[in-house]
C-alpha cells in the first residue's frame, strides 16, 4: 500500500518518509497514543511513495517486549470506500435537488386542478347529474392523493440530507 519496501521503512518514522499529509493530525494521534497506549479506527490521509494520496483507517496499539516499547499499526486502505461515499453523496444531492424541483413544479398545476374542481362542486354540483358529481369527487380524491405523493417525494428528497452509514463488508 505504501509503495515502500521493508528496508525503506525500517528505522524511519512516517514523518521522515513523507507518509503523513496532515502533520497536526499526526501530533494529536501521537499524543493520544502516549496518553492511552492506543488509538483505534481513526481516519487519516497518507501519501504513498509515488506521491498518491490514500485514505486509510488505522489502529495503533503499543506493546512492551524485552524491555522495549513497540507500536503495532494496522492500516486499511479505504480510499475506494471514501470515493464511493463521495460519489454517493453527490448523487444524493442531485436526487434531492431533482425531487425538490419536480415536487414543487407539480404543486402549481395540481392546486389549479383542485381549485377549479372545488369551484365546479360548489357552484355547479346542483346542475350536474349524479355521474358528473361522482367524476368531480374522483378528480378531488386523486388530486389529494397526488398531493400526498408529492409530499412523500419531498420527504424522500430530504433523506439525502441525513448522514449515511455505509457498510463495506
Amino acid at each position: 500500500m505504501t509503495g515502500f519496501s521493508i528496508e525503506e521503512l525500517k528505522g524511519r518514522t512516517s514523518l521522515e518518509l513523507g507518509f503523513i499529509v496532515d502533520i497536526p493530525r499526526r501530533e494529536k494521534v501521537l499524543q493520544q497514543i502516549r496518553e492511552q497506549g492506543f488509538i483505534r479506527e481513526f481516519e487519516l490521509s497518507v501519501r504513498n511513495k509515488a506521491g498518491e494520496i490514500l485514505e486509510v483507517l488505522s489502529s495503533v496499539e503499543t506493546i512492551h517486549m524485552n524491555g522495549e516499547k513497540y507500536a503495532i499499526n494496522i492500516i486499511y486502505d479505504i480510499t475506494d470506500r471514501k470515493r464511493a461515499e463521495q460519489q454517493l453523496e453527490a448523487v444524493n444531492k442531485e436526487l434531492e435537488a431533482f425531487s425538490f424541483s419536480v415536487s414543487h413544479d407539480l404543486r402549481a398545476p395540481l392546486r389549479i386542478v383542485d381549485g377549479y374542481t372545488g369551484i365546479l362542486i360548489s357552484d355547479y354540483s346542483d346542475k350536474l347529474d349524479e355521474e358528473g358529481n361522482r367524476m368531480l369527487q374522483i378528480i378531488t380524491e386523486n388530486a389529494r392523493r397526488m398531493g400526498t405523493l408529492i409530499d412523500d417525494l419531498l420527504n424522500l428528497s430530504r433523506l439525502g440530507r441525513r448522514e449515511l452509514s455505509v457498510y463495506c463488508g
